[in-house]
């Protein structure tokens, strides 16, 4: 069984982790799709990140109010709220077509 837990920022420059920042902010960017999941694992040769299922539109997001093994429901907060805040721009773009879509 996995468990999802956030990562701090010490665990991040600890766990030398910022490459895999930049390759899942690297997908966004290529794809511009900002709502998806990846994998990413380390090569055991050379130590790097490298994205082995680099694109899944289709996210898990079961609560860990609702299972042991979801995601923290803090974080599904968050995602809520980002998602709602882009459907919210979508929707004045296309009410104000002077402004341009971002």
């Amino acid at each position: 069984v996995h468990t999802y837990r956030k990562v701090t920022m010490r665990e991040v420059h600890e766990h030398k982790l910022l490459p895999m920042i930049q390759i899942t902010a690297e997908i966004a960017r290529i794809t511009r799709i900002e709502w998806f999941s990846c994998e990413v694992a380390i090569n055991k040769r050379n130590n790097e990140f490298v994205a082995i299922d680099y694109m899944n539109d289709q996210c898990w997001v079961n609560p860990q109010s609702k299972s042991a093994d979801g995601i923290p429901d803090d974080v599904i907060t968050h995602i809520t709220e980002r998602i709602v805040k882009k459907a919210r721009e979508y929707a004045f773009s296309y009410s104000n077509p002077d402004k341009s879509r971002t």
